[in-house]
């Protein structure tokens, strides 16, 4: 039997936990790819300009076996209070445990099977068009943590690092989907060192460049689209480049500064 886990803040319920609950079906649907084109009058079809994706559904199924009449509809109220919620939340199944998605509930009627069981079938809309890692890669990068699974693409025969002291390095982006601030992707840089670094990805050509010298006890952050220096934000003290990362290995290079001690936080990405 399969378990359907919400998440909030951090601190996850199985829907199992309300007594006679147990879970049919967790069905994700293909990715939902969506383009912009331009059409014009002097040439057939159309000019694609660009992709995305947009939101796509998680199918559920549940099925509610009560005692009695009674606590099949105090069953009921625990299922509606746990699955609708005053905010989005992050689902994940024991089928794929690794990998949660941020979600808003569809509204549905159950099937009443019998005056003690009922069929509870809704979908999900994944709000983000995409699931991420529950883990980050500044956890340990191992499944005795119940926070990965096999088929991630973590790389288990290789060095996978993301806190590095040298002036270039790779880091690794296990998920299917490139990172890009951009694009509402997490992505945590801080570096401390002396100079006015400059922190280029070889491999996606972005390049952020510090304008302001830095003391060693100074601390750069590139959180998001931002710039921090200091827990300030300082985005004036840079060049507005955001670092996006590629999927699979990314090839770095941190220059005009010595003394480095950098660290990349993110969540890999899958479709």
């Amino acid at each position: 039997m399969s378990e359907l886990y919400i998440e909030r803040d951090g601190v996850f319920k199985s829907i199992t936990e309300i007594e006679g609950v147990s879970v049919l079906a967790f069905e994700k649907s293909s990715p939902k790819q969506v383009s912009y084109s331009t059409e014009g009058e002097k040439f057939y079809g159309k000019i694609v300009n660009g992709h995305k994706f947009g939101t796509k559904a998680i199918s559920v199924r549940l099925l509610l076996k009560a005692r009695d009449y009674q606590d099949y509809h105090m069953a009921e109220e625990e299922i509606n209070d746990m699955i609708f919620q005053d905010e989005e939340y992050y689902i994940f199944s024991s089928l794929y445990p690794g990998v949660k998605y941020l979600v808003e509930p569809q509204p549905f009627k159950p099937s009443r099977e019998s005056n003690i069981i009922g069929i509870f079938e809704f979908d999900y809309e994944v709000v983000k068009g995409f699931g991420e890692s529950r883990g980050s890669t500044l956890d340990p990068l191992t499944f005795d943590t119940e926070l990965w699974q096999t088929g991630q693409g973590i790389l288990l025969d290789e060095d996978m690092q993301y806190k590095h002291k040298t002036s270039t390095f790779r880091i690794y982006n296990a998920g299917s989907l490139g990172v890009d601030p951009e694009k509402r992707h997490d992505l945590i840089i801080a570096l401390t060192c002396e100079g006015s670094p400059r922190i280029w990805n070889k491999t996606t050509g972005t390049a952020f460049q510090c304008n302001k010298y830095l003391k060693k006890s100074d601390k750069l952050v590139l959180k998001g689209v931002y710039c921090y220096i200091n827990n300030n934000l300082s985005s004036r003290d840079g060049n507005h480049v955001v670092i996006k990362l590629k999927p699979g290995w990314n090839e770095f290079e941190i220059s005009r500064c010595t003394n480095i001690d950098v660290s990349f936080d993110f969540p890999f990405l899958y479709k």
